[in-house]
This record gives C-alpha cells, structure tokens and sequence, in this order.
C-alpha cells in the first residue's frame, strides 16, 4: 500500500498539486508534510483502490476535497491501497490514537468498496469513534453503517442517454462494471427504459464482473472492443476507469459509433464519437459534506448529475 500525505495551503494553486500528487503516485513512493497547515483539523482520504488519474470518478473527488482544502486550511492524508481490505488496519490505528481536546480528524473513504472495510471496523468494535474523530464513506445509500455518507443518483441523467440512443435509432448496450453495485443496477435499468421505452429488457447489458474490479478493467474492455463494435454501435459505458479503455480503442480506430462520457466531460477522450456527457457533481457534494460534519452533523446527501451534450 502506498501512504501519501500532503498539506495544501491556499495560497497553491489546485492544478499544479494535481500534477505534482500524479507524478508521485507513479512512482509508488511516500512522502508527507514537515509543517503540516494546521494540526487542529486533519482530513485523510483513502482513494478508490481505481487510484487518481482515471479522468473520472477519482479526479472530481480529488478536485472537491482540494477546494475544501483551500476553504478550510487542513492537512490532507492521502492512501492508495491495492484492496479495501487493506485499510482495516489502518482505519483501526487511525481510530485508536488519541485525539487531542479540540482538535477533528475526518476519515473519507472514497467508493462503495470501502463497506467491507467498515463492517469489519464494526467487528472489530472500533466503533463508537473517540470525540472529535468521523468517517465519511463515499457512493453508499444505505443507513446501516455508523459513518456519513454521500450517494450518487445518476438515473435521469442514465434516462437521456439511453433517449439519445433511441433517438438516432442506433443499437445500444450497456457496459456495466458490475450490476452488485446497486448505483450501477440503476444506471443500466434508467439507460435502458430510455433506449426502448416499450421493451427495456431487449437492451444489451454486458457486465464485466461480478464484483467491484469491473471498475478496474480497462484493458480488457479494450480487447473486447472490436467484438463490441461490430455488433452495437453506442455505448454507455458504466463502469469507472474501466471505460477508459473503449475510449481509447475509439481513438486508435475510427468507426461510426457513440458513446457516453461518464463522470465528467470527457469529449476529449473520444473526440469523434462521444455524443454527450454525464457529469456526476461530487466534488461539490465533498464540499458539501466536510462543511456539515466539521459543524457536527450527521450528513447524507444524494448530488444532482447534470447533462452535457457535446
């Protein structure tokens, strides 16, 4: 697992920490800061095991707790684990060690995947958490779990998508990461009720594995791609950074089909076939739910997705 620890001051600009956070994260290394911004507020993240870089999920992430970042003036941890299991271990130490009068630590854990991690937490009884200490897990919309949680419906947005697709009278499938996910189950249904109102079953829905490494599978989705394409011609594909790689077989060979960009607007990705956009907003939410919790409440929120035709 690779620890990376950073303290954003306002005064630095967000695209150039970017690009220096990138960098470091290839090069597996860890690092952290010798006067952190203030010790009184600490914020650690642990990214989807997807990591930074996906021009996605991760990036938008990235970019909210960055903005709050700058708002606040905290200290920012940052872990890449390879698994979600790793963090059990380090969210118990993070829990155990005292946490000083005054002072808040916030533990956001950055996808859906991290529920294993918390059940376990709960075995272990970890919680109630000490005084001044909370944990927000990202993409989860169940109240079962003693932790925050920001969720994400992207079902009207999925809808449009799947209009577009009946619209042009093309032959659609979905690319889904995985249908457990129960976010990604809502997706592929909305995009197909919207794809043929009438027979929303007919829609091809392909997914990529039964479990939360569909979202990790870029290469694969690019060797299956010439299969794909000779058989539909738009995609919506739901499955994280793995769509990364139907985006690039779309740049490496021209052909006459659509796709969905996912997460945020990615038309650069594919500039002659993406059709549109769905834009997840969770960096605001991010914002939104450091505010509530440092005030001492217990947050849940559901962002808005927002279209873009390209």
């Amino acid at each position: 697992m690779n620890f990376l620890i950073f303290a954003f001051r306002n005064a630095l600009n967000q695209y150039i920490i970017q690009a220096i956070l990138l960098t470091i994260l290839t090069g597996c290394t860890k690092t952290g800061p010798d006067n952190p911004v203030r010790d009184d507020v600490t914020v650690h993240w642990a990214i989807s095991p997807g990591g930074l870089g996906d021009m996605g999920y991760n990036d938008i992430i990235f970019g909210g707790i960055s903005a709050a970042a700058s708002r606040y003036d905290f200290g920012l941890y940052y872990y890449r684990p390879e698994s979600a299991e790793e963090m059990v271990p380090v969210v118990e130490q993070w829990a155990s060690e005292p946490q000083a009068e005054g002072t808040r630590s916030l533990f956001v854990l950055g996808a859906s995947d991290y529920e294993v991690t918390v059940r376990a937490l709960m075995d272990k009884g970890v919680f109630p958490l000490p005084e001044g200490k909370d944990i927000m897990m990202l993409e989860y919309f169940a109240d079962d779990l003693p932790v925050h949680t920001i969720g994400i419906v992207a079902m009207s947005a999925a809808y449009l998508a799947g209009c577009v697709a009946d619209s042009l009278d093309r032959t659609p499938a979905v690319i889904a990461a995985t249908l457990s996910d129960p976010q990604s189950l809502a997706a592929a249904e909305a995009f197909c009720l919207g794809a043929d109102p009438e027979h929303p079953d007919s829609v091809t829905v392909i997914e990529l594995s039964d479990g939360y490494s569909g979202f990790y599978m870029a290469d694969s989705l690019y060797r299956m791609c010439p299969d794909l394409t000779a058989r539909y011609d738009f995609f919506f594909p739901y499955a994280g950074g793995t769509a990364l790689g139907m985006y690039r077989y779309m740049r490496d060979y021209s052909g006459p089909w659509m796709v969905v960009g996912m997460d945020m607007d990615q038309s650069d990705l594919a500039p002659d076939n993406m059709c549109c956009s769905m834009i997840k907003r969770i960096d605001r939410a991010v914002v939104r739910g450091w505010t509530a919790t440092s005030g001492g409440k217990r947050f849940r929120c559901a962002p808005y997705t927002v279209w873009k035709a390209d």
